[in-house]
């Protein structure tokens, strides 16, 4: 029997819950100047229980904009809203179905405090825009709403607020917000694209771009990619994935406060040779902020990741991101704030940068470790731990191979570059002074200052000195015209049966893994049993110079 051709094209039907209900024909005019407020509300207040299908036309593509004046409401399980926006609609909505206000209302509200609202919703294709870009205090917000799914959802020009908003209303077993899927969502010149409240988990984003930036192209004051912040004193909330999505112009990326198991593998940037505050900030108290890992990439930041900086905890979070032009990679622990059981991957750190910050208050650390350390880029630095371990306290080194060593009572200190140093030939000049605590018997300390000159000057001989205690040893003394950044380095052990027994190894100045002169050996024997200061000394014939790049004082086994 003959088989009835299939049309050509092929008719697509797009489907979805049933009925369709269109709004226009509630009353919607999507002209951007008739109020479809009441239109909108009525269309969905038609849906019936089991759920339907809520339309937005887009006026043949051209783009339709339904001014609304007062907020929308949703309570009826089941409802998609439909628009026409596709994934790759123009930044300014001129193509979408759309909603406008200039109105001081949140949009959208679905669910209710108290509430329990399992919902079924879907929202597909569909913008939201301040028109006034000042007044509009959010776009949409899900309140106790569990199952749903937000798909190419836009905002744009909501600059004093919210595009998505998900909050539990209170601290019962029920007023929960979650369950949720976000994908490929999409904001322009909006302040927080993402504000997540308490009691709120288990919502993950896919793809798309959150961008904060102004009309003029900056960030906007005071905005942030995703604000996640908890209830003080509580961890309810928490299991956040974040995959492939883009965050730009957000003067903060993300800020978490009492919110765990974030997984974080998206991108954020400060684009332009812009600089933002925090890549990442993860804070909390008690020890509710906690189980967070970050990884994809973060760009153009004055901290990349900051653990901790109120009185409180964040505790076994794990850094592998992949962190660039920002001043400190990564801030942990400051005088008043506890970051425990930190784990840090090794990073790729920036010419220029920081490194890595370790406060005061950090009991529990593993660090990255190179032994002995390789030359950085121009200017790089690794991780710095400035304090001294307890009893109770434990720092880790994590060697390359995925081998841990305890540094016991071990520090770290790490202090700054410097301006252009000078010789005169004639006086050695002080570039580095640390007071060394006691190095218990049989252990050791390892110095090391990472420096560079211009290739002009780099040919004029040189002479660095180590100064331990009263105790000066002449290091070396060289010349190369061709050397523009290099480290230096000494180690100090004391005897295992007595503290004023010690050896000083002046090592290799060395670039890369060429070595530009032999070490030295000396035998300061100063007494360890107490503080002793250790200085690096230089001299150079008129006009020689170095430019120190910071100075690493750490205890090592």
């Amino acid at each position: 029997m003959a088989q009835t051709p299939l049309p050509n094209p092929i008719p697509i039907v797009i489907s979805g819950p049933g009925p369709w209900i269109d709004v226009k024909a509630y009353g919607a005019k999507g002209t951007g100047t008739d109020d479809d407020s009441t239109a909108i509300q009525n269309a969905i207040a038609a849906c019936p229980p089991n759920g339907c299908t809520i339309y937005f036309p887009s006026s043949g593509g051209t783009g339709s904009k339904y001014l609304i004046s007062s907020g929308l409401t949703i309570t009826t399980k089941g409802v998609k809203l439909l628009g026409e926006c596709g994934a790759i609609a123009d930044a300014n909505l001129a193509t979408c179905s759309h909603l406008i206000s200039s109105s001081a209302i949140v949009m959208l509200t679905v669910g209710a405090a108290h509430t329990p609202f399992d919902s079924g919703l879907v929202i597909q294709d569909l913008g939201f825009q301040d028109t006034s870009k000042s007044t509009v205090t959010g776009a949409i917000a899900l309140i106790n709403t569990l199952d749903f799914t937000l798909i190419n959802v836009h905002c744009r020009d909501i600059s004093i607020g919210y595009c998505l908003l998900f909050n539990g209303s209170g601290t019962g077993n029920t007023d929960f917000t979650q369950f949720g899927v976000v994908i490929n969502p999409k904001t322009v010149d909006v302040k927080y694209p993402v504000q997540i409240g308490t009691q709120t988990s288990e919502v993950n984003f896919f793809g798309g771009d959150f961008n904060c930036s102004s009309t003029s192209g900056a960030a906007i004051s005071g905005s942030i990619g995703m604000d996640l912040r908890g209830a003080a004193g509580s961890s309810a909330g928490g299991e956040f994935g974040v995959f492939g999505t883009h965050m730009i112009n957000c003067l903060t990326g993300i800020s978490m406060f009492n919110m765990a198991n974030l997984n974080f593998y998206g991108i954020i940037e400060m684009p332009n040779g812009a600089t933002g505050n925090d890549g990442i900030i993860i804070d909390g108290d008690s020890g509710h902020a906690d189980k967070n890992t970050i990884a994809g990439s973060i760009d153009g930041f004055l901290r990349g990741v900051t653990l901790g900086t109120t009185a409180g905890a964040t505790t076994n979070n794990r850094v592998l991101a992949n962190i660039t032009n920002t001043a400190t990679p990564i801030k942990a622990g400051d005088t008043t704030a506890l970051s425990t059981a930190v784990i840090l991957t090794p990073i790729n750190y920036p010419a220029g940068s920081g490194g890595v910050a370790i406060g005061t208050q950090v009991p529990d650390l593993t660090i990255p470790e190179e032994d002995p350390p390789a030359a950085p880029v121009t200017g790089s630095r690794r991780v710095y731990v400035d304090k001294t371990l307890g009893a109770d306290d434990h720092l880790t080194a994590m060697k390359s191979n995925g081998t841990t060593v305890d540094l016991e009572s071990g520090w770290r200190n790490y202090q700054a570059p410097l301006p252009a140093i000078t010789g005169n030939g004639a006086t050695d000049v002080t570039v580095y002074t640390f007071s060394v605590p006691p190095i218990p018997k049989g252990k050791g300390i390892r110095a090391t200052v990472f420096w560079k000159c211009a290739a002009l000057f780099c040919g004029t001989a040189k002479t660095f000195k180590w100064k331990f205690g009263s105790a000066t040893t002449a290091y070396t003394t060289f010349t190369d015209n061709t050397l523009t950044a290099a480290y230096t380095q000494v180690r100090i052990f004391t005897d295992p049966s007595n503290q004023t027994n010690n050896t000083l190894l002046a090592d290799a100045i060395t670039v890369g893994t060429t070595t530009q002169s032999a070490g030295l050996v000396s035998s300061p024997n100063q007494d360890t049993s107490v503080s002793q200061p250790l200085t690096f000394l230089f001299n150079a014939a008129s006009g020689g110079h170095i430019i120190p790049e910071g100075f690493i004082v750490e205890a090592i086994q």
